[in-house]
């Protein structure tokens, strides 16, 4: 596992954690903007973008015990991993990418359905055939062309852009203080961070995000029934179980992948550590 996740926080002066979309991060920049009381505020998201991390400096006198981040770019991985001390904890929060693509698929699908004045919430031109409050039907070549291939917002940011060759090899030159994290540990990991950082927050209920938020969406895949010739209504978790398993090779989603033997071996060991927990060191 990854040690004693306990010790490793109260050995350490910040705690950075970071993940690809769709692996508990909402619930997580939840929990850190919270914890932090108020010397987060213009910090959320900050590696969503690699741009340099100067006005964390002069965000606030004192920094913030705890950041959170989605991450968009591997660069800014290697960049963390290559620059932060010892003194620092460096968390990736990872979701197994099959899981992950069926999880952003339904969400990024939920806010086209839903409507939005944000320009990135609102769906292609002509992507749903009907629309009627928030049920929605799409055609599959809309599903498969339009936001799976094109990887739509939240669908292509996944472990697999991130955890590659240079990553490894990173971690294995520079020995950084971090840790692999399965993302269905999010709570117990904002439990031990409480204990040290906000011990107010010990004993409520764990911030959870984008839990339950498209049970009140319907979409539907219109699909081509072989035996009637007709056109089927099926709903879009239904046909992402029935493809899952073909839509990655099918669909070259992770051509540009590299080192996915240092990630499935990685993935191995998480899953054996009964916490949940894996050192870097370690992969």
């Amino acid at each position: 596992g990854g040690g004693n996740l306990h010790d490793l926080v109260a050995s350490t002066n910040q705690v950075i954690i970071t993940m690809p979309a769709k692996a508990a991060g909402s619930s997580l920049k939840a929990f850190t903007r919270k914890c932090n009381d108020g010397s987060y505020s213009r910090l959320r998201d900050q590696f969503r973008n690699y741009e340099g991390f100067e006005d964390i400096l002069t965000n606030s006198f004192d920094m913030p015990p705890v950041i959170a981040s989605h991450m968009l770019s591997p660069d800014t991985l290697t960049y963390l991993i290559k620059n932060t001390s010892r003194k620092i904890l460096l968390i990736y929060v990872h979701r197994e990418e099959t899981s992950r693509l069926t999880s952003a698929t339904v969400q990024v699908l939920t806010h086209w359905c839903k409507g939005s004045n944000v320009r990135r919430l609102k769906p292609p031109k002509g992507f749903f055939e009907k629309k009627e409050g928030n049920t929605c039907h799409v055609s599959e070549a809309n599903l498969i062309n339009m936001a799976i291939k094109e990887k739509a917002h939240e669908i292509g940011i996944g472990g697999s852009e991130i955890l590659r060759c240079e990553t490894y090899e990173t971690i294995r030159a520079n020995a950084p203080n971090m840790i692999f994290m399965d993302y269905r540990k999010a709570s117990v990991l904002q439990n031990i961070l409480a204990e040290k950082y906000c011990p107010d927050f010990l004993h409520g209920d764990p911030v959870q995000m984008n839990v339950g938020e498209e049970k009140d969406t319907l979409i539907f895949v219109q699909v081509k029934n072989t035996t009637t010739g007709n056109m089927d209504s099926i709903d879009l978790r239904q046909w992402l179980q029935a493809k899952e398993g073909t839509l990655e090779w099918a669909l070259g989603l992770n051509a540009n992948a590299t080192c996915r033997a240092d990630t499935r071996k990685m993935e191995d060991k998480l899953s054996s550590c009964s916490d949940g927990f894996l050192d870097a060191s370690a992969c």
